[in-house]
């Protein structure tokens, strides 16, 4: 799990408004936050004014998924950045359930496009669903540029250029422009250097 996303989940409000921006960014949303006991207060701006029924939508949604306990209260404003003051507000207690007219325009991301963005918790998952039948191994991943480094861990031998040939193969899903190679390291633990096995373009490319 990343940082942010960690010091989000622990309630941390400039961590969730990063995350929320994130989340909102096919809009060019940016989301201010602070918090006040149990009460998170967001403020949402644009160019124009947000639309309230999706924003808020979305954002309980995000703040649910994270499961913060010390957030009870969603306290979620909008403007747009010519006015001082915020156009309109909504406020919804956590405990609750979405109301059906919100719960129509939560938008489902799917985490395969994530990763095919670049995002390194997705390719991590991904990654790990890939591994799923050999816990002996651990892996990490880094993007450099558009190559995908992915270091195997593990002290039980690997039949090193089969191992990496499916391996790549199982990754074909997240080839994107942001992912078009792979390069897959091997080390025996956290202390040793790692070598290099196999690097290759990754299948799937448009």
């Amino acid at each position: 799990m990343s940082d942010a996303l960690d010091a989000a989940k622990q309630g941390n409000p400039s961590a969730i408004a990063a995350l929320l921006t994130h989340h909102l960014r096919s809009r060019s949303l940016k989301v201010k936050a602070a918090s006040a006991a149990d009460c998170l207060n967001l403020l949402v701006e644009a160019e124009e004014l947000p639309d309230q029924q999706w924003v808020t939508a979305q954002i309980i949604q995000e703040v649910k998924t994270l499961g913060v306990e010390s957030i009870a209260v969603l306290q979620i404003y909008g403007k747009c950045a010519a006015e001082s003051k915020p156009q309109w507000s909504y406020r919804f207690e956590l405990a609750n359930d979405v109301p059906p007219e919100l719960e129509a325009e939560i938008i489902v991301i799917d985490p395969i496009m994530l990763a095919q963005e670049g995002n390194l918790e997705e390719i991590q998952r991904f990654v790990a669903d890939v591994l799923s039948d050999r816990p002996d191994l651990t892996t990490v991943v880094e993007l450099e540029g558009t190559c995908l480094k992915v270091i195997i861990q593990t002290s039980e031998f690997l039949d090193g250029q089969n191992f990496a040939a499916e391996f790549g193969r199982k990754l074909s899903p997240i080839a994107s422009n942001q992912v078009q190679e792979v390069a897959i390291y091997k080390r025996r633990s956290e202390e040793s250097a790692g070598f290099l096995v196999k690097q290759m373009h990754l299948a799937g490319l448009g």
